[in-house]
């Protein structure tokens, strides 16, 4: 899932993978999103329990590993493709390894997430948006800036199937970022273009 969401987010795909698919389909809630972020989480611990998650699954007996990753779940999910060789494709919706301005420093990109958060109100369910932003800290954003600052190389590094969903109306990930920064990386790709989506 993104920043500031859970499984909720996911849950619809997980509904129709399912049954639709038979697939044995797992999903969890990244460490400090359980209710409000907890200041004290540090991106590391984000890694870390994607790799208790894909490390349960592996010993559980499970040779063949997909991942799905929406947002900072796309880092995420990358993260584990480029370390687990049992992880054998990725699905990446709107990954942030770079947002709204790519040129912006940590401060800025925080300063820019504020001032575009009318915009992104608007644009998406104003509602939802306003409880997300609610529980969102200071510290917890910078955590996610550190985590993209950190996670810049890995698109290079990933040497499988890459299915890549970018809305073409993406405020907080543009397709220009995905097409630009991710694209020319991934060496296996493939990318759908979400006409009138963020």
């Amino acid at each position: 899932h993104g920043y500031a969401g859970g499984v909720y987010d996911e849950e619809c795909l997980q509904y129709k993978l399912n049954p639709n698919w038979n697939l044995d389909v797992y999903n969890f809630t990244l460490p400090g999103h359980e209710s409000n972020l907890s200041s004290d989480i540090k991106y590391e611990d984000w890694i870390k329990s994607v790799d208790e998650h894909v490390e349960y699954l592996i010993n559980a007996g499970y040779k063949t590993i997909y991942v799905v990753g929406h947002s900072m779940g796309g880092v995420l999910a990358t993260h584990a493709a480029v370390k687990y060789k049992e992880i054998k494709k990725v699905v990446l919706a709107a990954p942030a390894f770079q947002y709204l301005d790519e040129d912006d420093k940590i401060l800025d990109k925080v300063d820019s997430l504020v001032k575009n958060g009318l915009n992104i109100i608007k644009t998406y369910k104003g509602k939802e948006i306003i409880s997300r932003m609610l529980k969102v800290s200071i510290p917890m954003t910078m955590e996610f800036a550190r985590l993209i600052e950190v996670s810049q190389d890995l698109p290079s590094k990933l040497n499988k199937p890459v299915l890549i969903f970018q809305g073409q109306e993406d405020d907080i990930v543009p397709v220009l970022i995905t097409s630009a920064f991710i694209i020319p990386e991934v060496i296996i790709k493939f990318l759908c273009l979400l006409k009138n989506r963020r």
